[in-house]
């Protein structure tokens, strides 16, 4: 019984070689050693190399040569009003001209209460391409504004640029500037 395996064996090995190209062989017939250097594709390196492509055809500019984001200055002072809520502009830069949306997100930090203190536009900001700037609107609220408070805006999380020198703006909100009436 042995004799007749093992010609059926060779029979199926001859069969299999004859198909096989010189260049191109069959994995059934590589050394035991060749297979196990083979990388078998895995969920995880599959994703890997999707998310790259993925990862590249967004940013088609490798990050030294993506524009900068910057705020135009690093800090600005509002005087509070008693009686009337004052509008407050804050301009972003993107160091030049892309030809993808670029976008970036704010944070806020700082003493001033949202709601309370200010009111924020939005927290993204989206540059069409060749847009170079991007003003923040901010509404300054009437209060009983005894007390100084900070609000530090931060840009961070940006898509298509890099961020730049100038990453966060302080405003200051003084104390007001109308007394109330005796």
């Amino acid at each position: 019984m042995k004799t007749y395996i093992q010609i059926f064996l060779i029979i199926i090995f001859t069969f299999v070689n004859s198909f096989c190209s010189s260049k191109k062989r069959s994995p059934l017939l590589l050394p035991l050693e060749q297979l196990a250097k083979q990388e078998t594709p895995t969920a995880s390196n599959t994703s890997q190399t999707i998310t790259q492509e993925n990862t590249n055809a967004q940013n088609s500019q490798s990050p030294s040569t993506l524009p900068n984001l910057s705020f135009a200055e690093s800090s600005s002072t509002v005087s509070r009003d008693l009686y009337n809520d004052i509008s407050h502009s804050l301009t972003v830069n993107l160091s030049s001209a892309s030809t993808n949306l670029v976008t970036v997100n704010l944070s806020t930090s700082g003493t001033a209460i949202a709601g309370t203190h200010y009111v924020l536009g939005s927290s993204t900001l989206t540059f069409n391409p060749s847009e170079l700037n991007k003003t923040i609107s901010l509404t300054i609220k009437k209060e009983d504004c005894i007390d100084e408070s900070t609000l530090i805006l931060t840009l961070h999380s940006p898509s298509n640029a890099n961020l730049g020198s100038v990453t966060s703006h302080t405003v200051t909100l003084e104390t007001c500037s109308k007394l109330p009436p005796l």
